[in-house]
């Protein structure tokens, strides 16, 4: 009897308030397909963000060390039962101060980090392709120069190269920033692809890795996360031999550039002492 009456009562308030009630009735179905709308989208941005990934071959760690790494670290590495790819690659930070311009140089590789060609081609050896964001500075077919004072260290093998290409990078998927650094104001205005054979550079700056165990999996889920985990543990037993094995070969090549400069003073100091002798026969036989 009380249910009949409630609704009664509540066909009664519709009746005379069909507007009011057709507005809360449109409210909930907004709030139930905003809802609906979230939970498929969530899934969706995932799994095309992964095909992205899997697409330009991003990497699943970076590592990087103040002291570089050398060919003997990518062998080692590559020895790892685990590792799907290692792969080298030179990294500059440079502060263009006529342009106050930050930018950050990598050398180019076709096996990770793959970059998108938004318009050019993929740069050889005296070209360059620029992150999009320069498209505002360079035009394609232009020139991009590098002041002397610069690349006073020489890290480049020269100060002009063609520009041939603008194109992203799966490594920043926010395009309003493209890192720090600690030159300049701090942060890093664009990047710039060179060959790697543009590069004069004594070791490698970071080395990019992927796992064989997470081929297959999606990135950002739990799946994926667990499994980095271990292989970050993994890589850390790993890398522990090399710390002490890299400093020695530093040493070692160290002291063998300065054995060599020995070698030249004192083969400047025999020279020295043979012109003398000479310079004394001469005078002795003028007396």
């Amino acid at each position: 009897m009380k249910k009949t009456a409630l609704l009664k009562s509540s066909i009664r308030e519709i009746k005379q308030s069909p507007a009011r009630f057709f507005s809360i009735l449109g409210i909930i179905f907004l709030g139930v397909a905003f809802f609906v709308g979230i939970g498929a989208t969530g899934p969706d941005m995932i799994q095309s963000a992964d095909n992205y990934y899997k697409k330009q071959q991003l990497s699943d760690i970076t590592l990087y060390s103040s002291l570089g790494f050398s060919e003997e670290d990518q062998t080692y590495l590559e020895k790892q039962k685990n590792l799907e790819k290692v792969v080298p690659q030179y990294v500059l930070d440079m502060h263009l101060v006529e342009k106050n311009e930050v930018v950050r140089f990598y050398s180019l590789t076709d096996t990770m980090n793959v970059p998108v060609l938004e318009s050019g081609k993929l740069p050889k050896e005296d070209e360059i392709v620029l992150d999009t964001r320069a498209k505002e500075y360079y035009k394609l077919g232009g020139t991009f120069e590098v002041q002397k004072s610069d690349d006073s260290e020489n890290n480049l093998k020269q100060q002009q190269y063609k520009i041939v290409g603008f194109a992203t990078t799966p490594e920043f998927i926010d395009n309003a920033k493209r890192g720090n650094t600690n030159i300049g104001n701090g942060a890093i205005d664009y990047f710039a692809l060179l060959p790697e054979e543009d590069f004069q550079m004594d070791a490698y700056s970071r080395v990019l890795l992927s796992f064989k165990n997470v081929q297959t999996v999606t990135a950002y889920s739990d799946e994926y996360t667990k499994f980095m985990d271990k292989n970050k543990e993994q890589l850390e037993g790993w890398l522990e031999s090399r710390k002490q094995a890299r400093l020695t070969e530093i040493k070692e090549a160290a002291n063998r550039e300065l054995e060599k400069n020995r070698k030249k003073i004192q083969e400047g100091e025999e020279q020295l002492k043979k012109a003398e002798q000479e310079l004394k026969q001469a005078k002795e036989k003028l007396n």
